[in-house]
């Protein structure tokens, strides 16, 4: 997608947003995982988009185009300001999608607009309190200028090493499982570029630093999000073979939803909804979900 990005001034803030998909189609907001950006809430909402809906993606607070400040740093904060981005742009009811670090601030939008938001989905999404501890070879890949530059190197010239190591990281598969999936990717130029996508948006410094910092502190200090006052339509999806955020937080969150549905998928990673077996199906299911019928 090429760059179209906006800054609206809410009560709370600049927020950046990209704004994609047809104006008259059914609204949904992605909140992005960590690290991340509206770029990767782009990515997020690109078959939502390609379904007719029209995708607001939001930069969270000390991520690209969205200034950090104290007073924007929790999730429950930061729902209310993605909230008045959405008034800001005179957007009264819309769905929300969210994805790995942008649970907490999904569920949140969900507990305190119960009138705005159409229904929510919570995809791989963290639930509760949660440790964010990163590998050195993560720190040192996505932390580093040195590792950044060879990420951007490997990317053009390996993919394939980037998609292999992405699915590797992302979930716990067997290596024949990585090897097919990979053979999978690499032979389909959407899925391809998803990944390779994504792994651009995985990097912790520069314009995203703070707001890794911050989400991490957020995570491991979280009140409780409240999720049994949830009264919107709610589906929660996740892959059982999840290895980043545990398939735990989906289960426990899908139970204490009142009426929530739970979407499991059969071995899927953290990229589970968009490249792993079955993902067109779920994302028919999501499509389904979030439509105003």
């Amino acid at each position: 997608m090429a760059p179209s990005l906006r800054t609206v001034l809410t009560k709370r803030g600049p927020v950046e947003f990209a704004d994609d998909g047809p104006v008259d189609g059914p609204v949904v907001l992605t909140v992005h995982g960590s690290p991340g950006g509206s770029d990767q809430g782009r990515l997020m909402g690109g078959f939502l988009v390609d379904a007719g809906f029209r995708v607001v993606s939001p930069s969270r607070p000390g991520y690209l185009g969205t200034p950090w400040t104290p007073s924007v740093a929790t999730p429950h904060v930061q729902a209310v300001m993605l909230a008045d981005l959405m008034t800001e742009l005179d957007i009264e009811n819309f769905g929300v999608f969210s994805w790995s670090g942008g649970g907490p601030c999904g569920y949140r939008l969900a507990v305190e607009y119960p009138q705005r938001v159409r229904a929510l989905v919570a995809f791989a999404a963290l639930s509760a309190r949660y440790e964010w501890r990163m590998s050195l070879m993560d720190r040192l890949t996505f932390g580093t200028s040195i590792g950044e530059l060879l990420l951007k190197v490997a990317i053009a010239r390996t993919p394939r090493f980037i998609v292999s190591g992405t699915l590797s990281s992302e979930g716990s598969l067997t290596d024949s499982e990585v090897e097919r999936r990979t053979a999978a990717i690499m032979a389909d130029p959407e899925l391809r570029s998803f990944v390779l996508g994504v792994a651009k948006t995985a990097v912790m410094r520069g314009k995203r630093m703070v707001g890794v910092r911050n989400d991490a502190l957020q995570f491991a200090t979280m009140p409780s999000l409240d999720l049994p006052e949830i009264d919107v339509p709610t589906l929660v999806v996740h892959g059982d073979a999840d290895s980043d955020v545990d398939p735990s937080f989906g289960r426990t969150a899908a139970a204490r939803i009142p009426a929530a549905e739970l979407l499991l998928m059969a071995r899927g990673t953290h990229l589970a909804l968009f490249v792993d077996p079955g993902y067109q199906q779920a994302q028919q299911r999501v499509c389904d979900f979030l439509s105003d019928d």
